[in-house]
């Protein structure tokens, strides 16, 4: 009859509610397909760079790498000598994850186009 009320038969204290059952550990998130100069990379891969369309591959946990791209040098006198100078400069990107390492073709002698 104490148990019905949940209560302990020998002190008259209340029972603990019994224990619920344990949900299934949530999933982890799939890796994710973007990322900035900087960060670790999230998965390993073929990535390339939103700003200047560099492509490279990465393996996981390296640090996403810096983008160089190419600013024309200014200057009147330049443009009057027709010259065209460009600076390199390195700086961040966003960087996207298009697929997996590409596959290695087997080195072949044979030039494109001749199939044997």
């Amino acid at each position: 009859m104490a148990r019905e009320k949940g209560l302990d038969p020998a002190t008259g204290y209340r029972l603990p509610p019994p224990p619920e059952p344990k949900a299934e550990a949530p999933k982890p998130p799939p890796p994710a397909r973007h990322a900035s100069t900087g960060d670790p990379c999230p998965r390993s891969g073929l990535w390339r760079c939103v700003d200047t369309g560099q492509e490279c591959l990465l393996d996981q946990g390296h640090p996403m790498p810096e983008t160089a791209y190419q600013r024309p040098a200014r200057g009147w006198l330049n443009r009057l000598r027709g010259i065209n100078l460009a600076f390199s400069h390195m700086g961040s990107g966003y960087w996207e994850w298009l697929g997996n390492k590409p596959k290695e073709k087997a080195a072949t002698n044979d030039p494109p186009g001749n199939a044997a």
